[in-house]
């Protein structure tokens, strides 16, 4: 039996006196490629007098889009979700042949999907000579992705890992340390750091298929 958690989640506002809402953007809903299985979802907002449309933006995630067309004295949201915790293998995945090494270059039927990912700014000095220190010869495109982000921690140094902005520290009212894009250097790279026995996952899914399947 697996263990199932349930979530409530209000928010509510009352007003002293009738105000007029714009249009309100909630994302409060399970996102389509979360691996974990929802049980079940509701989504409740009241005033109930109003119109609702459901999005998606370019992320997959979904939005609901709802508009009052009267002035409100309340605006009251209320979620319930039931997931089931069941415990799922991080390794179970697989990587398409052709990305198996970088440097690669994705089909013409993924270029255009892509774009709004592989968009970038102009490039400053330093950004330049790093990237110019990044080797480019052939190899695993997970051990890549690795050796990537070592050397991004190595270039920050000290500042890869200032506390977070978003986080106030008890008793301690100094301003955060190093620049705004060092705060999530240090946990992407620890992260990433398992991610370098991934790459015998291909490996055993052609062995698993080449067992079960075809009796080899």
């Amino acid at each position: 039996m697996t263990i199932q958690a349930a979530l409530y989640h209000l928010t509510h506002y009352r007003y002293d006196r009738p105000v007029t809402l714009g249009p309100q953007v909630i994302r409060l809903r399970p996102a389509p490629h979360s691996r974990t299985r929802v049980i079940s979802h509701s989504l409740k907002v009241s005033p109930s007098k109003h119109f609702v449309n459901h999005q998606q933006d370019p992320y997959g995630n979904w939005l609901a889009r709802f508009v009052f067309p009267e002035p409100v004295r309340e605006f009251r949201i209320e979620v319930d979700l039931v997931a089931d915790m069941s415990v799922f293998n991080p390794f179970d995945f697989f990587v398409e042949e052709e990305a198996e090494d970088w440097p690669f270059d994705y089909p013409d039927a993924l270029r255009e999907d892509l774009a709004i990912y592989r968009r970038t700014e102009p490039v400053g000095p330093h950004l330049a000579a790093f990237l110019d220190s990044v080797p480019r010869e052939r190899m695993r495109s997970i051990d890549f992705v690795v050796d990537l982000n070592r050397r991004v921690v190595e270039a920050v140094g000290y500042y890869a890992y200032p506390f977070p902005e978003s986080q106030d520290v008890e008793g301690s009212n100094m301003p955060p340390v190093g620049p705004d894009y060092a705060e999530h250097v240090a946990p992407v790279y620890f992260n990433m750091r398992k991610a370098s026995i991934y790459g015998g996952s291909n490996e055993i899914q052609r062995n698993i298929i080449a067992k079960m399947v075809l009796g080899l």
